[in-house]
């Protein structure tokens, strides 16, 4: 398939994936992949509609014009090359796929692709497990609302790009979406909302698929300014990710979750997501940073 329907000469945003095939048995040389496993992989990407821009030894490069299809094609692949290995199809070679993906400026000359995107993609590539589809939160932060698996933020992991660091994410099946809460301790589904309203020093502040996400922190140049010194500069963000809201915490003194109705909970360096109403204090506790406060409340 060829890259001509989106050759293009400045960057445009663009799905890239890089997918290879890991070896179960470090007896087997990655760079003589199976035939069989090449043309499954290419195969699973054609049919969706992505474009092949690189064949390496042992992956491929891919681009898609719709985030959802690109991460579709990421989680077949993963899935594909699964049920194929244990099928025995690739000659008794047990072999896993390994995905990184991510979404952002490409450029494209019609047979080469080059710039962030595919660079981004490869990182998280290397990022990633046997048997592990990795994206970035640009990848999950494009996609539509309603598909059928879920992207679960990975605690701490990022992947360095000019413009900072990157939160990583697992794309996760619905069927394992169980699987996932009890190993991030996250509920496996939250309630869908069409806003979240933050309420701060007299001014509120929404977060709505027109503005997806609010960086919170102590320097002007955050959405909403917390003025407290035990407030770090860029200390969390919270963000719209498939009809539900989350609270990142990127702070050195973490970030206390306060709901109206339940338990209260200290967050460092990790996300949850945001239901009904409470409190957000970013730093410290309610008694010794009160001027931390955010109330929050989500809309359906």
């Amino acid at each position: 398939m060829s890259l001509e329907g989106i050759t293009a000469h400045e960057p445009q945003d663009l799905l890239v994936i890089y997918a290879d095939a890991m070896p179960e048995s470090s007896r087997y040389d990655r760079a003589s992949l199976p035939d069989a496993c090449m043309a499954l992989m290419l195969e699973v990407v054609h049919r969706i509609g992505g474009p092949v821009a690189h064949r390496t030894g042992d992956g491929i490069l891919a681009v898609f014009q719709r985030p959802e299809d690109g991460l579709q094609a990421a989680m077949e692949l993963r899935e594909s090359i699964t049920e194929a290995s244990r099928a025995g199809r690739f000659g008794g070679h047990g072999l896993s796929a390994r995905i990184g993906a991510h979404f952002g400026p490409t450029l494209n000359d019609g047979q080469e692709v080059f710039g962030e995107g595919p660079l981004i993609a490869t990182a998280v590539n290397h990022l990633a497990k046997p048997n592990q589809a990795l994206c970035t939160e640009g990848a999950v932060l494009a996609l539509p609302q309603d598909l059928s698996w879920n992207a679960v933020a990975i605690p701490g992991l990022k992947v360095t790009a000019l413009s900072g660091a990157i939160p990583v994410y697992e794309m996760i099946a619905a069927a394992d979406a169980e699987r996932a809460s009890l190993d991030t301790g996250q509920p496996a589904s939250s309630p869908t909302y069409s806003r979240l309203e933050l309420l701060h020093g007299g001014h509120t502040y929404v977060c709505d698929p027109d503005t997806p996400q609010l960086t919170l922190g102590r320097t002007s140049g955050n959405d909403v300014v917390v003025v407290s010194d035990l407030t770090s500069r860029k200390h969390a963000r919270v963000a719209l990710r498939q009809g539900s809201f989350f609270v990142e915490d990127n702070s050195a003194n973490g970030t206390l979750f306060i709901p109206d109705h339940g338990d209260s909970f200290h967050l460092s360096d990790e996300e949850w997501p945001l239901s009904d109403s409470g409190l957000i204090c970013l730093g410290g506790t309610a008694d010794k940073n009160p001027e931390g406060l955010i109330r929050f409340k989500c809309v359906p």
